[in-house]
């Protein structure tokens, strides 16, 4: 909304909470640009992204929708949760903290620990890449150094802010180490040396890669959200709460760590897998 010439976020809203579990959307604000009567005009949008906070048991964790709202930032979200609960919290002499649970390693040893100990497959990976123009030059040939100037240049021509490139698994397979060919290994390998982020979908679950660490990827359906929001009360136990037993579960391994490492930092070349 716009208040004294300035713009400021519209109220986060709570949609439900019952149980120690609350399901709220945290709102952006973002300015399109337009043409009216052959003149350029900005107007205000509004998007949100859906925020899952379980207070249940002595560890609360908090589940982050990625969506376009907030360029697929969850740092921008966990930030503004931050704040906003500080809020709230001041009066008291308390300040909220969220910790991103991550975990460091090798890449490849990650994914083939997930697809051996977990029997779970690949079925897409995604990479998001700078303009070299924007983060310096890249650790790369000039071959490939062109091929993302291209990328990037192409998502700018369409509106976009970055570029992300997927590759999808057939439906009747999965991607896997021996079967990556040596264009999509090279891409792989320019992120984890230039600090760009990677995602990996398995059947089961996934990970975004953020410089030298690892966060964990889980895929909510409408089922299990609607569920919960539409306020049944007859239900023993959630779809919602099962599936957020198997995050705390599966990430216990997972370590909180205190400070977000920020997009594009580079990592030491000795590192790279």
């Amino acid at each position: 909304m716009e208040k004294n010439g300035e713009m400021t976020p519209i109220p986060n809203q709570i949609i439900r909470s019952t149980d120690q579990v609350t399901v709220m959307n945290v709102c952006n604000v973002v300015l399109l640009k337009r043409w009216k009567d052959y003149k350029e005009v900005k107007e205000e949008s509004n998007p949100f992204c859906q925020v899952i906070i379980d207070n249940r048991g002595d560890f609360p964790q908090v589940a982050i929708e990625r969506c376009r709202a907030f360029d697929y930032d969850c740092d921008k979200v966990q930030k503004i949760l931050q704040d906003y609960f500080s809020k709230f919290l001041s009066p008291f002499g308390y300040n909220a903290v969220i910790l991103k649970k991550s975990k460091s390693g090798e890449f490849w040893d990650i994914v083939e620990r997930q697809l051996l100990e977990k029997h779970d497959s690949v079925k897409k990976i995604s990479f998001v890449v700078q303009s070299p123009q924007q983060c310096g030059p890249l650790i790369a040939s000039q071959i490939m150094t062109d091929r993302i100037k291209t990328l990037c240049e192409l998502a700018g021509d369409l509106g976009g802010n970055g570029c992300e490139y997927s590759v999808n698994s057939p439906s009747s397979e999965c991607l896997n180490r021996n079967t990556l060919n040596e264009d999509l290994n090279n891409m792989v390998k320019l992120c984890l040396r230039n600090g760009y982020n990677l995602m990996v979908d398995f059947q089961k679950m996934g990970m975004f890669r953020v410089s030298d660490r690892i966060c964990a990827m889980y895929e909510l359906g409408k089922e299990e959200l609607a569920e919960f929001l539409t306020g049944q009360t007859n239900i023993v136990c959630y779809k919602l709460f099962e599936w957020l037993d198997i995050i705390n579960k599966e990430t216990l391994e997972y370590d909180e760590e205190l400070q977000a490492p920020k997009r594009g930092q580079k990592n030491n070349q000795q590192k790279v897998s």
